[in-house]
This record gives structure tokens, C-alpha cells and sequence, in this order.
């Protein structure tokens, strides 16, 4: 029996609700950084099981055997994220980040696959109460996330909340590797400036098969009323991807005595801190001078969506996605 508690009960609630969070924040000290690695430090090995953290409301293990090091949070001017008004992630913060690639048992991606990681570096976190769990790290655009829920034997793909943040203080600052989307999403920093994506779910909250992309594709694929279809645009065919980094945030329900894995797919997740609130609250993110919304207490439900046939079939080589009459690639790009 799966232990999912509906998204509607534990995210549309009351922006003006106050709950008292309890954070977990990595070791800042314990493993070497990104440079010192590079210089020929050794990454800190850490086995399967064991503990980064104990709470009252949960705990957070190192699922899978992996090596791990200190990795800087800033990608962009934001770079300070509070939730319900205290900060979360401050300034030349540093989060951790694993050596090996999350894998099913298969050496598939999960994102892909739909099947759980058996490998790599996967955050576990085990929950004694329900609420909301909330995943902060240095996000990108264009990689994979999943949440797996563990209960009674089974291993089931959530849904979950994204938001990043993708576009510095500035418009101009942002020109660089894809300057023609830059130009687009960042000329108004408070409204063009964010990422958010779901993935694609069935009526109780669990991924359709195949319904993880990268959280930049819908942006990328979608009707865009202000700016026409963009997926449409020459400029897209010739650079392919947006692929910003920045502050991020995974938000999920949680029922107690009920197990979470947590990852990137395809690379590591940077991890910045995990927080567990009785009820959704506000993200926000900072440059010191402006303040954005991240992530809204009020915010997307889950919809009654009838889940539907997908097929998977080989052309050329190229794994295809036949799904209500549409065909997609493996990353979830329509063809």
C-alpha cells in the first residue's frame, strides 16, 4: 500500500500560516571543496546508512555508498533564500554534493525509468511526522529530479513542487551562453526570472511513467502568450537549451514513518539544507537589495489527471515517447 497524502490537503493552505521549521545544513567543514578536490584532495567517503542528521521531525541519510565534497551555492546575485522570514541559505554558503551518478538496479536513470535509485548519491530522509518537506540546493534548468516515496516494500516516483531561480540583479548581467532566451526571460527580473515545473502525475500524486523532464523543457515547448511559442524558434533549434543555475527548492508532503529518496538524475544535487514544516510557507529568495518570491505557500495542486497509455518504441537508435497521440525523445522534447 503506497502512504501518499493528497498535495491539496498539505500545500493549499493559508499564506498567512506560521509554522516552526526545523532545518538540517550540511557540515560546512567536514569534506574537502570543489578546488581542494581538484588540487588532489581526497572527496570524503561516506558509507550506505549513514546518518548526516538526526531530528524530532526527521532524519536525513546517505542512501547509497558515495564520496562527497563542498561546493559553492552561488550562481546568480540571489543569494540569500529565507523561508517564513528566516534564512536558510546565506551568502558563500557551501552545500555538498555526491561523486556518483543516481542509477536504478539496471544503470538506468530514474528520471527515465521510473524505478528508484539502488546507487549513487541519493539523500534519504526518514520522517516521523506529516508535513511538508522542503529540498534547498543550487538548481539547473536542464537535469532531472526525482522523489521516491519508500513504503512497505515499494518504491513509488512523487510528484513534487520545483522553483529556481535563473537571472542575476540584472538583465544585462545575464548575456552569456544563451543570450537570445536571456534577453527574453530576464527583461523583467520580478516576473521573467523563474522556473517552476511539476511533474506530469496521476490523481493521487505519483509520476505518470515517463513524465520527469528537465524543468526548463515545458518553458521551452509551451505556448508562451507574451513572447509566441519559443520551442518553435530557430534560435532554439540551434542552442537547444537554456541551462541556468541557481537557488532552487523541491517541496513534497510527507506522512510520518514513511521514507524519501531525494536526487538529481544524470549528475549530483548540490545540496544547500532539507527543512520540514507542519504546513507550506513562503520561499523567498534575495540579491541584498531586491527580494523575489521563490516558491508561494499557495501554491499548485494536484489535479485529478487520468493517467495514460504510454508507449516506448526504438528508431534509429533513439528511444521515442508515443503519449496521447504525441511523440517525444528520452528528455521529454516533442518531436
Amino acid at each position: 500500500m503506497k502512504k501518499f497524502f493528497f498535495f491539496a490537503a498539505a500545500l493549499m493552505v493559508s499564506a498567512a500560516a506560521m509554522a516552526t521549521a526545523e532545518v538540517y545544513t550540511p557540515s560546512q567543514t567536514d569534506y574537502p571543496t570543489e578546488a581542494e578536490v581538484k588540487d588532489g584532495a581526497t572527496r570524503t567517503a561516506v558509507d550506505a546508512g549513514v546518518v548526516f542528521y538526526t531530528g524530532t521531525a526527521f532524519d536525513v541519510k546517505n542512501a547509497f555508498s558515495t564520496s562527497y565534497q563542498r561546493v559553492g551555492l552561488n550562481a546568480n546575485a540571489y543569494t540569500t533564500l529565507t523561508m517564513n522570514g528566516s534564512n536558510i541559505v546565506v551568502p558563500d554558503q557551501w552545500g555538498i554534493q555526491g561523486n556518483d551518478n543516481p542509477k536504478d538496479a539496471d544503470g538506468g536513470n530514474p528520471a527515465l525509468t521510473n524505478v528508484a535509485p539502488s546507487q549513487g548519491a541519493v539523500y534519504q530522509i526518514d520522517v516521523k511526522q506529516d508535513g511538508v518537506i522542503y529540498v534547498f540546493h543550487k538548481a539547473s534548468s536542464n537535469k532531472h529530479y526525482t522523489v521516491f516515496e519508500l513504503f512497505n516494500g515499494e518504491a513509488t516516483s512523487m510528484w513534487y513542487d520545483f522553483a529556481m531561480i535563473t537571472c542575476p540583479g540584472t538583465a544585462e548581467a545575464n548575456k552569456g551562453k544563451v543570450e537570445w532566451l536571456a534577453g527574453i526571460l530576464c527583461k523583467d527580473i520580478i516576473t521573467d526570472s523563474l522556473i517552476t515545473y511539476n511533474p506530469a502525475a496521476d490523481g493521487d500524486g505519483y509520476v505518470i511513467e515517463n513524465g520527469i523532464v528537465f524543468p526548463e523543457i515545458p518553458l521551452l515547448r509551451e505556448d508562451v502568450p507574451t513572447y509566441g511559442k519559443i520551442a518553435d524558434s530557430t534560435l532554439v533549434q540551434k542552442n537547444g537549451a537554456y541551462a541556468r543555475n541557481g537557488l532552487g527548492v523541491i517541496a513534497f508532503p510527507v506522512a510520518a514513518n514513511t521514507s524519501y529518496y531525494v536526487n538529481a538524475c544524470g549528475s549530483k544535487m548540490s545540496l544547500a539544507a532539507i527543512a520540514f514544516e507542519t504546513e507550506a510557507v513562503t520561499v523567498k529568495v534575495s540579491d541584498g537589495t531586491n527580494e523575489i518570491e521563490l516558491y508561494s505557500s499557495v501554491h499548485t495542486a494536484v489535479e485529478n489527471v487520468e493517467a495514460v497509455k504510454v508507449n516506448k518504441v526504438i528508431e534509429n537508435g533513439m528511444l521515442i515517447i508515443e503519449k496521447n497521440g504525441v511523440r517525444y525523445n528520452a528528455l521529454g522534447q516533442k518531436l
